[in-house]
């Protein structure tokens, strides 16, 4: 008894002050070895009985104390000096073999950054199963593609639950479903696509149905077979943690921001008026604890003036360089404001003051700010691209004191051409008061009040202003036939109005950031659609129709 406690107590549970270090040693080695247990998801696999076991098996029969073992311990460690060195095969037998650290590994490469794994295994807690630790610094180079595969020890159990929310007479061609399942699994790669993709491919070749990915719900699997991502500082402590990698990244902005721009050798202004930045780089690095933080430099809009700073992504980037040069260049004056305002004709003047919606200073203002934006446009649209030092700025800057001008003028006239149509629907939509008619009015005025709002050159740019006239006289003709077919056009509101619906949910998404191009140009397509069907002699752009803009709907509803 006394051997078992001396045992237990000095060399299992470290209850023993001595200056042989083996039994640290030793209980450092057992403590790293228990976290296999969270890997490989059993409570069993390791207890201090094994490492109990290991000293028992070896330690002398006459050991019942300190003194006892020391005496034993520099009789035996001159022949044996590795005797009670503990080693993973000690502990965990079987299980120690190099397929579990394979299986589960420690960590996660992405992109040339090695990422920090860990395990848990407690169900119900929010980092249940796999995290993968992601330092700030570098959170802007992590995205989510390659995570739903998570590490191959999960994978059949993961891929097993992806066939479980297939439709059930899918699920009854699987049968035998594990052995479905762990032929299938032999055939995914995770070079090739997301794992609903391949494995509806793999599916589908070994049922003899196709099986769409769209059936295969990742929402629904357990959560411990979701990845979970851990965002943590310099010195190791989470930030954050969640499910949804690009929730995190938008929850952290601003600290990756700032982390970002305290790393990289490049100095922060403000008050910035005229380009004396010298060249702004596209990139800036710099290493920090072993990775490698990069920032994307631009100069940013602050109204007055602009500001250099850093940001984290080239895209960002990219949208705030262009805001930034187009303030330095309105700040050097390129349009004069009277030159716009005479431009317009009593007619417009007239239609311009009687709005309720835009001020005529501000009409004029946004003219000239939309004139530059078209010339900066051009630029781009033959491939010269923004400037990046002060010959590049000098030369834009010439371009737009050439062409901004003209430009402006033609922007008002079209925007006062717009008030005008605007005006005269306004009137036309105010006659119009038999109930029978109400539905078809109120949608009308809505749509009205869409295209012409307080910042309506800006918002629609110098290109699309013509087609905006036209959308304000298709309300116009519109009009004409209500009276007589309004259960016609009814029909026609419900198609626009179903797809318009599905459009205005798809925004919302982008309530905090910017709206992607293409999905900006499918608005434009609904108000083309708009045209086809209340106005289509005014002629329609392009090739227009509901189910194409439902399709095209569908494909960028689902991030595609």
């Amino acid at each position: 008894l006394a051997r078992e406690l001396c045992i237990r107590h000095a060399l299992v549970e470290g209850d023993w002050e001595t200056h042989l270090t083996l039994v640290a040693d030793n209980r450092a080695v057992f403590d790293e070895l228990r976290s296999v247990g969270d890997r490989v998801r059993r409570f069993d696999l390791l207890d201090e009985e094994a490492l109990f076991d290991f000293y028992d098996r070896r330690v002398g029969a006459d050991v019942v104390s300190g003194r006892h073992f020391e005496r034993w311990w520099n009789s035996t460690r001159g022949t044996q000096p590795e005797l009670l060195t503990v080693t993973a095969a000690d502990l965990l037998g079987d299980a120690a073999g190099d397929e579990v650290t394979e299986e589960f590994p420690d960590s996660w490469h992405y992109d040339g950054i090695d990422l920090r794994l860990t395990y848990r295994y407690e169900p119900g807690a929010p980092d249940d199963g796999a995290t993968v630790h992601v330092p700030l610094t570098v959170l802007n180079r992590v995205g989510p593609e390659g995570f739903d595969w998570n590490v191959p020890g999960l994978r059949e159990e993961l891929v097993g639950a992806l066939c479980r929310t297939l439709p059930v007479e899918l699920r009854r061609l699987m049968v035998p479903a594990a052995e479905t399942v762990h032929a299938v699994c032999a055939r995914l790669d995770p070079d090739h696509g997301t794992l609903v993709a391949a494995l509806a491919r793999a599916l589908t070749e070994r049922l003899g149905e196709r099986v769409s990915a769209s059936l295969l719900d990742g929402a629904r699997v357990p959560e411990h077979l979701q990845m979970t991502f851990a965002v943590d500082d310099d010195q190791g402590r989470c930030l954050a943690h969640g499910k949804d990698l690009v929730a995190l990244q938008r929850e952290l902005a601003p600290r990756l921001r700032a982390a970002i721009a305290a790393a990289v050798p490049l100095t922060e202004r403000t008050g910035i008026t005229a380009w004396d930045v010298g060249t702004v780089p596209h990139v800036v690095r710099a290493e920090r604890a072993g990775h490698t933080v990069v920032g994307y430099p631009a100069l940013l809009d602050d109204g007055d003036s602009v500001s250099l700073r850093v940001f984290t992504a080239p895209e960002v980037q990219q949208r705030v360089m262009r805001a930034g040069v187009r303030r330095l260049l309105l700040l050097g004056g390129p349009v004069a404001r009277k030159q716009v305002a005479a431009a317009l004709s009593t007619e417009q003047r007239l239609a311009v003051a009687r709005s309720a919606r835009v001020e005529p200073d501000d009409l004029v203002d946004d003219s000239i700010v939309a004139a530059v934006d078209e010339v900066i446009a051009a630029e781009l649209d033959v491939g010269r691209g923004l400037p990046w030092d002060e010959a590049g700025f000098a030369e834009l800057q010439a371009s737009v004191r050439a062409a901004a001008p003209s430009t402006a003028v033609a922007a008002v006239r079209t925007a006062a051409d717009v008030l005008v149509a605007a005006a005269d629907v306004e009137r036309r939509l105010d006659r119009l008061v038999a109930p029978g008619l109400a539905v078809s009015v109120d949608d009308a005025r809505r749509h009205l009040h869409r295209l012409v709002q307080r910042r309506l050159v800006v918002t629609a740019g110098v290109r699309r202003l013509p087609d905006v006239v036209r959308y304000v006289r298709g309300i116009e003709r519109r009009l004409d036939r209500l009276a007589d077919a309004p259960q016609k056009d009814l029909q026609r509101m419900r198609t626009v109005g179903t797809l318009e619906a599905q459009y205005r949910e798809l925004l919302d998404r982008y309530r905090t950031g910017p709206v992607p191009a293409d999905v900006v140009e499918l608005g434009w397509q609904l108000e083309e659609l708009r045209v086809a069907e209340f106005a289509q002699t005014l002629g329609v752009k392009g090739s227009v129709s509901a189910p194409r803009i439902a399709r095209q709907l569908a494909v960028l509803s689902r991030g595609g």
